[in-house]
């Protein structure tokens, strides 16, 4: 795949996700760069230079999901919290207990794709709760 000197990030998550690169999918995914943490399809919504209905919101997310360019946060509890997929590593899902914000980064292991019990392991997610930087 050739990439021209001014792909941005988005559009290469897009790319590598076989999805075709527009104003809303890029839209979306730059907010969620931009933040560097987990969101919810609400927070995604608010923030947004121009309002989009919150099916085509929605519908996005599910397509990105599918296509493994983001994932679901476990520790989402009622709302859908979506962040940027982290291929064959470890997750680190880190959660303030004062202000419930969610902070996903790579946990800095590898993981190989293994067979453990007859089963492939591509990822490994770690949940930590304690206070954030602004919260301490």
């Amino acid at each position: 795949m050739v990439r021209h000197k001014n792909t941005t990030l988005a559009e290469m998550l897009l790319s590598d996700g076989g999805l075709k690169v527009t104003p809303t999918r890029k839209a979306i995914l730059e907010i969620i760069l931009r933040n560097g943490y987990s969101m919810t399809n609400k927070e995604i919504n608010c923030s947004l230079k121009y309002k989009m209905s919150r099916s085509i919101i929605y519908r996005t997310l599910q397509l990105f999901v599918e296509r493994k360019v983001l994932c679901i946060s476990p520790l989402c509890g009622r709302s859908l919290q979506y962040y940027i997929a982290l291929h064959n590593s470890s997750i680190l899902h880190f959660q303030c207990e004062k202000c419930r914000t969610i902070t996903v980064s790579d946990a800095g292991v590898l993981i190989p794709y293994t067979i453990q019990d007859g089963n492939i392991v591509r990822q490994v997610f770690y949940s930590v709760k304690g206070l954030c930087q602004n919260c301490c």
